[in-house]
């Protein structure tokens, strides 16, 4: 019990620091794209129906005859089925509060596999002395604090959140596998079955090694050496080994392959070509076609492996968080992939972790190895847990978040690994000291840098959208870089027109005049800070009453040869929508839209009542944007409304070029076309601040 108690409270501590990170993004209770799904797939289940509604889902809904179904495993709905039938209000603010609970399983299973491996290589009666005790709470507290585990706390997004749920079943699975090697207890298996197919309806990959480890032992109980090799009882019988590890290994798959049938109409197959974002993205649908209408192919093996594994895959940056991810991973072989994003590496993010796995795996690997044979039991578990790192490895996307799927694997090998070295330094005081005290910094510096690439990827990710959070952190960044240093800003470029390709990573460029302020991710401009200049305008209005749909200009820009209209649609029982159309055919073509409108979404209004209104046109980095709030704050069930067109539909470049140029805007005028209105026939005025972004004077040198 007091092994137990140290992992307990190692455990604890770094549920108190994913606390504090969440508590640092808003609390537990915020919502976050993405964060609805299991909610609502929780509220269709309590309905008795699997599928869920089309615009929620977004692109990532798949089509299945006139319904549409997301991938995501059922279990954290299930989960979530009884707060959802007490509390339906709870719908969108349970992620945060369920990937504490999916944290502290992992922790949970964390210290009972540390401590079930510590018997194997220390013995079941060797004394429990207090360094031990101090093993395990720093182990523990790395497992949860110094991994990627921690770095998933960055948003209460679904595919964290699966992959939490997903990475902590399977470790509760393998410590009941190796429970049951060692006890022998049916309790054991039927447990080791049970987490083996939450972990699977969970996140289907890391699951599977739970279920190849079961098979294996399946296979290995037939004869008696294998019995031996696996750590299986050898007079057991082995008729009734066969049949209980199958049967255990047989329900998670056909729990699996139900459900998939259900929403797919297939067993095992993701129809991927039915998924929404394969309809519209021209990139996902090329990758595709690349692989056979699969995202997994054993081609993309050497550029994951190559990325996952290096030692160099950090930046220390001047500015806050300090620490950032290195350049976007080399594309070794030049294979189409779905998504490359900022991800930094197995040893450079948990650097404690992977040193003492890299000792697990020697143990196992060297045959003149003194602690091999306390190996033995370990070896199904072993194998099976690098089964789901192997299937990340073939697929057409990276991102730090996938190193998740390799941290059972880790902790198993580095649970080996840590008592090995315990165990040989029991002579060696000094050489115990030096090593203890190595791991415990390599286990702070893990935090360190999971805690800096949380805060990086937070407020910097691919899809964090232009806006107050981007812009604020940004500003920040700066704003405490000023205070500690003088001379040239890091990552500033000024510039009269923006460059034509876009600039590496975090690099600012800065408009002549501070007309416009832009960060880069790489792969895209997003605008920190603009002007009218620069295609902001605000506006004060107030709609007319029309008795049938009308369309009314709000802003045009270009000219007779090539234009673009932002316009409302107002409709007869006060509800309007946004629309963009474009008369230019070449970056018409882009779209599938085929009357002529792109429409954004389409909220109420009462005529004669003062809106604000914020239209962004901006031919720097393609973007469209309207939003409307009321005056007084109290009017349209919507107070913000979005029409934003979708990068999903471009590519980069088309996205950069989308805008149609132009030097010329109208307001509330249309001179181009007749599918508005001549005239805005209500109130129509245009404001503009008098100064400019504050972030010009931050960054003026």
């Amino acid at each position: 019990m007091r092994l137990h108690r140290s992992g307990y409270a190692g455990g604890a501590l770094a549920l108190l620091m994913f606390g504090l990170l969440r508590r640092m993004d808003g609390g537990f209770g915020r919502e976050a794209i993405t964060s609805r799904y299991y909610d609502v797939q929780a509220s269709q289940l309590l309905k008795l129906r699997w599928d869920m509604p089309q615009q929620l889902l977004g692109v990532e809904g798949f089509r299945t005859g006139s319904k549409w179904y997301m991938y995501f495993g059922p279990v954290p709905s299930f989960l979530r089925m009884p707060m959802i039938a007490i509390r339906p209000s709870l719908t969108g603010h349970l992620g945060t509060v369920m990937m504490f609970i999916a944290l502290a399983v992992a922790l949970f299973a964390s210290t009972r596999l540390v401590t079930r491996i510590r018997m194997l290589v220390r013995g079941q009666d060797s004394p429990v002395v207090s360094s031990e005790l101090w093993c395990i709470a720093i182990f523990v507290f790395g497992c949860g604090a110094a991994s990627t585990l921690f770095f998933l706390g960055t948003e209460p997004w679904v595919y964290h959140e699966a992959l939490m749920w997903g990475v902590a079943f399977t470790m509760a699975a393998f410590a009941s596998i190796l429970a049951f090697i060692i006890d022998r207890r049916t309790k054991s298996l039927l447990l080791a079955s049970l987490f083996a197919t939450a972990a699977i309806l969970s996140r289907g990959p890391v699951a599977l090694g739970v279920v190849a480890a079961l098979g294996l032992l399946a296979a290995g109980a037939l004869f008696r050496k294998s019995r031996v090799w696996f750590g299986l009882d050898a007079d057991a019988s082995p008729l009734r080994l066969v049949a209980s590890l199958g049967l255990a290994a047989w329900v998670p798959i056909a729990a699996f392959a139900t459900i998939n049938y259900i929403k797919f109409g297939s067993f095992f197959d993701l129809p991927n070509s039915r998924q929404s974002i394969s309809l519209v993205n021209p990139n996902r649908k090329a990758v595709l076609a690349s692989n056979h209408g699969s995202l997994f192919s054993p081609g993309y093996l050497i550029t994951n492996v190559a990325q996952y594994v290096r030692p160099d895959a950090l930046r220390l940056n001047r500015l806050f968080p300090f620490i950032t991810f290195p350049p976007l991973a080399n594309n070794f072989g030049g294979h189409l992939y779905d998504t490359i994003e900022p991800t930094s590496s197995i040893p450079s993010s948990m650097p404690a972790l992977a040193l003492l796995a890299l000792v697990g795996i020697a143990v196992v690997m060297w045959p003149r190895s003194p602690f091999r044979s306390n190996s033995v039991s370990l070896r199904a578990i072993l194998l099976g847990s690098l089964i789901g790192p192997l299937v990340t490895l073939t697929l057409a996307y990276i991102a730090q978040r996938y190193i998740a799927d390799v941290i059972p694997f880790l902790v198993i090998c580095g649970a080996l690994g840590m008592w090995c070295v315990y165990q040989w330094s029991a002579d060696r005081k000094v050489a115990r000291r030096v090593l203890g005290s190595f791991f415990l910094a390599l286990t702070i510096v893990g935090f360190i840098v999971n805690l800096g690439l949380a805060i990086d990827y937070r407020y910097l990710n691919p899809f964090v959208p232009e806006g107050p959070r981007l812009s604020a952190f940004v500003s920040d960044q700066y704003r405490i870089d000023r205070k500690w240093n003088h001379g040239k800003m890091p990552h500033v470029i000024r510039v009269d027109k923006m460059p034509t390709e876009v600039q590496k990573r975090a690099t600012v460029a800065i408009l002549s005049g501070c007309s416009g302020v832009y960060w880069s991710s790489g792969e895209y401009w997003s605008a920190i800070a603009r002007t009218r200049a620069t295609g902001l305008h605000d506006f004060t209005l107030r709609f007319p009453a029309v008795d049938s749909p009308t369309w009314l200009p709000v802003l045009v820009a270009g000219d007779a040869e090539g234009s673009q209209t932002l316009a409302v649609q107002l409709q007869g029982d006060r509800r309007l929508t946004f629309g963009l159309r474009t008369v230019s055919p070449e970056k018409w073509r882009h779209f599938n839209e085929k009357a002529g409108w792109v429409r954004g979404v389409t909220v109420r209004y009462e005529p004669g009542r003062t809106y604000h209104m914020r239209v962004i046109l901006d031919q720097n980095n393609g973007a469209v944007r309207m939003t409307i709030s009321a005056a007084d704050g109290t009017t349209i069930p919507t107070s913000r409304a979005f029409f934003v067109p979708g990068r999903l539909e471009l590519t980069p470049r088309q996205a950069r070029e989308f805008v149609v140029p132009h030097s010329q805007v109208t307001i509330g005028r249309n001179d181009f076309g007749a599918w508005t209105e001549p005239r805005f026939s209500g109130s129509i005025v245009e404001t503009q601040p008098k100064y400019l972004p504050k972030i010009c004077s931050i960054l003026d040198e």
